[in-house]
């Protein structure tokens, strides 16, 4: 059996560049295709959620207030509540529920 550590720099290249490939190939597959609910699992669903509970004006709902990413939280129900009104089917939180992946990416 032959050695494919050999001395040919052929050889000893592809024993790099075919991981390096796989590797880059995984990432793109993993970013670009996959929806949020497989790829990203924190923050975007605790903000999704707490913006849908400052969307209903349930601020007691809220989970943490004390952290710079409340401004965002409230930003969130504000666009929650106009992709509701612009493109939402159910109630709102239903909708929240049945399509987070719209909610958090409309244009997918």
């Amino acid at each position: 059996m032959k050695n494919i550590f050999s001395p040919n720099p052929f050889r000893r290249s592809l024993v790099y560049l075919i991981p390096l490939v796989s590797l880059l190939a995984g990432f793109w597959i993993f970013s670009r295709i996959l929806p949020f609910h497989v790829k990203n699992i924190d923050p975007e669903y605790l903000y999704l959620i707490n913006g849908l509970n400052c969307a209903l004006l349930r601020f007691n709902m809220i989970g943490h207030t004390d952290h710079p990413g409340t401004p965002f939280q409230l930003f969130c129900g504000l666009i929650i509540r106009l992709t509701h009104l612009l493109a939402g089917r159910e109630s709102i939180v239903a909708d929240v529920f049945r399509r987070p992946d719209f909610y958090l990416w409309p244009s997918r």
